[in-house]
């Protein structure tokens, strides 16, 4: 072997040991940098949920304006006892703002199937739109036979307080009607008490059937078509939630993105 193959051997073993070494902390450096940033990926999912179950439960269930156009679905009362099974479906028994499932997906049209499945909302209907003396709707009948039968309602205990009940509904249809909806809490009620409603995963506004608060104001501002109601933001899906967490701590942007998704269509 002469000096100049001698040196061109050398000089390969170095590029080949020089080679496999840049491989090494190449491997090493990929190695290293997918762990971090599965690290780091995992405390962001960590802080997300830490924000789910310790933050968001301070500023849940918002009270914010909607247009009421934006108000297209309701959830039935049998899905929602399947969510608070087995406890009774009540706000003091929400299981949690993060509602996780398919739940949203069992929702339905307002326009197509609400007066059908609510007595509440039909009722109001069959006084508004169809002029028909409360005593002959289908609710103040069914309480009547609870009255009947079980001495109370929980509209009323008598014929006396089952007729004012409904009385002050149509007086207040007239008032939302000359006046305009006012917020409960201007009213001395619970700020709370407004038309309960859960986001759904696309974001699509949903109406408690009727386990929650304003089944019959949300029917009057239906009859009376108007532009915009308070809901009491209740839950929303958590596939939503992770796309939109600023959104749901902050009732002011929440409140924006829905007139701004009805202007945008």
């Amino acid at each position: 072997m002469t000096t100049n193959d001698a040196e061109m051997s050398v000089l390969k073993k170095g590029r080949n040991f020089l080679k496999q070494k840049t491989n090494r902390v190449e491997h090493l450096f990929y190695n290293y940098f997918n762990r971090f940033m599965f690290f780091m990926y995992s405390m962001l999912n960590i802080a997300d949920e830490v924000r789910f179950n310790y933050l968001l439960p301070e500023t849940a269930r918002a009270v914010i304006w909607v247009p009421l156009s934006e108000v297209k679905r309701f959830i039935p009362n049998q899905e929602l006892k399947k969510i608070f099974k087995p406890n009774k479906v009540h706000f003091s028994t929400i299981p949690s703002f993060i509602w996780d499932g398919d739940w949203d997906l069992k929702s339905l049209s307002i326009d197509d199937y609400y007066t059908d499945y609510n007595i509440n909302y039909r009722s109001m209907m069959q006084i508004l739109n169809d002029k028909i003396d409360y005593r002959m709707t289908d609710e103040y009948q069914k309480k009547v036979q609870l009255i009947n039968t079980t001495g109370q309602t929980s509209r009323g205990n008598s014929f006396a307080e089952l007729d004012a009940y409904f009385e002050s509904l149509i007086k207040l249809a007239a008032d939302i009607k000359e006046n305009g909806y006012k917020l409960q809490k201007y009213l001395n009620n619970d700020p709370h008490d407004e038309i309960g409603v859960f986001i759904g995963r696309n974001g699509e506004i949903i109406k408690a059937e009727d386990k929650f608060c304003g089944t019959h104001r949300f029917a009057i501002a239906k009859y009376l078509k108007l532009e915009q109601v308070p809901v009491c933001v209740l839950a929303v899906h958590k596939i939503w939630a992770k796309q939109h967490i600023n959104l749901i701590t902050r009732s002011d942007d929440l409140q924006n993105y829905f007139f701004e998704t009805a202007n945008s269509q």
